[in-house]
């Protein structure tokens, strides 16, 4: 989630800008200060001559007001261009996907990757246990039958020590699970990838497709790394299945995310480095 008191990065040109207008308003300074030595020896038309230049000079010193997109939802809070309002959490969540019901939570740039493994692992064990129960039913002899009033479902089985009976609740609950989950679990990963290969969460790919948004604007913001596994490439490597954090080169969190927050407020939920406190200007050097 986007914190209160997140302040908008930014870019390398507007960092460039600011420095060239401090070095023309440091330039302006000096020459002020020599004309208005030169101007006690001069007369008083000289003098309100140089007093003119003097306010023309602070009008060029008036830094521009630029419009901040902001959040009303978050009590008037800096809204990233990536970021959505999330009326579940009540929080705007950087590059929103959805939310979540069985981790309680939206999933957004920092924890898509948890979300990606979690439906991952939980695909892994659907399909181990969709084995196990295969294997199971053949090693006692599962059939299809006549139903009956006691075997509503027809099914038959030889009486092997450790086999229960296939109309057995145990039986048709594990079979159901089992079936539900790795359904729900395949339909979730083919969702992941046009995260993966696009870099674009679902929200934004609908606001792209509906015409509300440009893909410039809301689109991935770097292409030499993935931005849901981080890394240092966009080709697949075994930190994507780990449970660890996604570790971004340096400079490239405070992209993705679109704001920088300063230290007076404390420290970010969840970020224990602080690595949000301190931007580099290395990248625009």
């Amino acid at each position: 989630a986007v914190p209160l008191g997140a302040r908008p990065l930014a870019s390398c040109d507007e960092k460039k800008a600011q420095h060239a207008e401090v070095e023309m308003v440091e330039t302006t300074s000096e020459a002020v200060e020599d004309k208005s030595l030169m101007a006690q020896h001069l007369d008083q038309d000289n003098q309100m001559s140089s007093s003119r230049e003097e306010e023309d000079n602070s009008e060029l010193r008036a830094k521009p007001t630029v419009d901040i997109p902001r959040c009303e939802k978050c009590d008037g809070n800096y809204k990233p261009p990536r970021a959505h309002h999330d009326k579940f959490t009540g929080r705007c969540i950087v590059k929103l996907d959805h939310y979540c019901p069985f981790v309680c939570n939206a999933i957004g740039a920092l924890n898509h990757k948890y979300f990606f493994l979690f439906i991952l692992y939980t695909f892994i064990v659907c399909i181990a246990a969709g084995i196990l129960l295969i294997l199971r039913f053949i090693r006692c002899g599962y059939r299809f039958g006549v139903a009956t009033q006691d075997n509503w479902l027809g099914l038959d089985y030889d009486p092997i020590p450790g086999c229960k009976d296939p109309s057995s609740l145990v039986v048709i609950a594990t079979f159901t699970l089992t079936a539900w989950f790795t359904l729900v679990s395949t339909v979730s990963l083919l969702g992941q990838f046009p995260v993966i290969t696009t870099g674009n969460a679902l929200v934004a790919r609908k606001k792209i497709r509906q015409g509300k948004a440009e893909e410039k604007e809301i689109g991935r913001v770097r292409t030499d790394f993935n931005e849901m596994f981080g890394g240092t490439s966009n080709h697949f490597a075994l930190h994507w299945l780990l449970p660890m954090p996604p570790l971004f080169p340096e400079g490239a969190k405070q992209e993705i995310l679109g704001y920088k927050y300063e230290s007076y407020y404390g420290e970010i939920p969840g970020d224990s480095h602080n690595t949000l406190m301190n931007i580099s200007n290395a990248e625009c050097a």
